[in-house]
């Protein structure tokens, strides 16, 4: 049981607990081994790839539960009912935080591993608050490096401070690309053996392209004169850049017949809508929204587009070319060099730059997609069960 109250004079919470003296030794080596996710919210990239990892340690006999701040509708995530969710409500106030420690305190887990910044904070104080002999471990899912360049500099060393003072208390810290724990190595202070890289998880190839037999948008159904391109993501131009990429196909568009559909939701759905009307090219392009099965997409396109800003990873890029799409990505920091190795399995574009991508997407139209063999040997690397199994090992729990 938790309680708490607010000492009004000095704008701090105690909280006192009631809880076991200790778990029994026998009950202890018989136990299956318990992980708690915590996170701010399963939709977006960072869920879906914690809603993946959770279902394989679960089907790898992991006890696995999640945290999150944001309420989960398990109809849009697929998210099985077996494994059980609390949402807690923001944890910066003083409900929801309360929330997260009763949650902790009721499971007392073996680890818990953390999506983001402020989960990393407030779970490496529940341990403190809550005597937990579980270990916290935090996932680095961005190179938290581009986004301080939006930052007054006072904020910069502010957040340079922090995460010198918090990560190092952390038992072991992962990164989703050797581009992010690079950078997170430097702008921390850690030893870059300190942070291990494990790829985000792709569902296995057989289910991919089971779900990517489903119905498909308009322009991708039968034999088509007009290539399709296709790109995906949240619509928010602080990260998903698709901006510029609407203006590169209106480059293109010149140039040759071609369509371009965005998939995806988000706040500049009105400007890139406006953006498309003003260029001209409201016939040529599409934006269905939000598609909770995206794989017809990429698997039924003549080439998949990706301009981001920045990116951890890059998952759609990954899943798109296990799909047999032809790729041609924008050289951001950090993941989609890594997919594509080095520009191996697909396009590179200099970084912001237009007038390259209307380029190489119009010789990615008439080039081959990457042969099979090379490829498949390459992507088995982000399947989810091998992701699983690297978290699993580096966290020293056996199946």
């Amino acid at each position: 049981m938790i309680q708490s109250s607010r000492n009004s004079g000095r704008g701090r919470i105690e909280t006192r607990l009631r809880i076991g003296q200790g778990r029994d030794p026998g009950m202890a080596r018989n136990k299956r081994q318990s992980v708690v996710f915590q996170l701010r919210s399963l939709t977006g990239g960072v869920g879906i790839v914690v809603a993946r990892l959770a279902k394989e340690f679960e089907r790898l006999g992991v006890d696995v539960a999640v945290v999150c701040e944001k309420p989960l509708h398990r109809a849009v995530t697929s998210f099985p009912e077996t494994i059980d969710v609390e949402s807690t409500g923001s944890i910066m106030k003083t409900s929801g935080f309360l929330r997260m420690l009763a949650f902790l305190a009721r499971r007392r887990p073996d680890h818990v591993i953390t999506n983001d910044r402020r989960s990393n904070v407030a779970a490496i104080r529940a341990k403190r608050v809550l005597r937990l002999r579980g270990a916290v471990s935090n996932i680095l899912h961005d190179t938290y490096s581009v986004a301080l360049q939006f930052k007054s500099e006072e904020d910069q060393r502010a957040q340079i401070r922090h995460y010198r003072e918090i990560y190092p208390r952390n038992h072991r810290i992962f990164a989703v690309s050797r581009g992010v724990a690079t950078a997170f190595a430097e702008l921390s202070g850690l030893p870059p053996d300190r942070i291990d890289v494990t790829y985000n998880p792709m569902p296995a190839l057989a289910q991919l392209r089971a779900q990517s037999e489903a119905p498909l948008h308009r322009w991708l159904e039968g034999p088509r004169r007009v290539p399709v391109i296709v790109s995906a993501g949240r619509l928010q131009h602080d990260q998903k850049n698709f901006a510029m990429l609407i203006r590169a196909f209106h480059r293109l568009r010149q140039q040759r017949a071609a369509r371009l559909v965005i998939i995806g939701e988000g706040k500049d759905r009105a400007r890139l809508e406006q953006l498309v009307t003003d260029l001209g090219i409201a016939g040529d392009v599409d934006l269905p929204g939000w598609q909770q099965n995206p794989y017809p997409f990429y698997r039924n396109c003549d080439v998949f587009a990706h301009c981001s800003i920045h990116e951890g990873f890059g998952l759609a890029i990954a899943e798109a070319l296990s799909l047999g799409a032809r790729v041609v990505a924008m050289d951001c920091p950090h993941g989609p060099r890594e997919i594509l190795r080095d520009g191996e399995f697909g396009l590179l574009v200099r970084y912001k730059d237009e007038v390259a991508m209307a380029a190489a997407l119009d010789t990615a139209l008439q080039t081959p997609a990457p042969e099979a063999p090379s490829l498949a040997k390459h992507i088995a690397r982000f399947d989810a069960e091998s992701v699983a199994r690297r978290y699993l090992d580096l966290l020293g729990i056996k199946c």
